[in-house]
């Protein structure tokens, strides 16, 4: 049982959680539906996160990565990656200050 693991078993002063962010561009391309046929190109920006405590085996899988933020690329260029990601990192300090992390 997963409770039973080495990991849980951990007295929870020792117990680590570690948080693994990543970044990255995709570009979407779509024609418009309109009478002028105008193709449209948009730039968006994704920010992820895993657990980085997990086997190398299970951190690979697609399942365990979860997204973050999906935003429009000229936002981050307008505001920056702290702005964007200050709301995950205030919570992140705010789990850890009531002893999650």
């Amino acid at each position: 049982m997963i409770g039973e693991r080495e990991l849980f078993l951990a007295p929870i002063e020792l117990l680590n959680v570690f948080v693994v962010p990543f970044y990255a561009a995709i570009k979407c391309d779509f024609l418009a539906l309109n009478a002028l046929k105008q193709h449209k190109s948009y730039f968006l920006g994704g920010f992820y996160w895993m657990l980085g405590n997990l086997h190398p085996k299970y951190r690979s899988s697609l399942k365990n990565v979860n997204l973050l933020i999906l935003c429009p690329v000229k936002w981050i260029k307008k505001y920056g990656m702290n702005k964007i990601l200050q709301p995950f990192m205030s919570d992140l300090a705010l789990l850890e200050s009531v002893s999650i992390f």
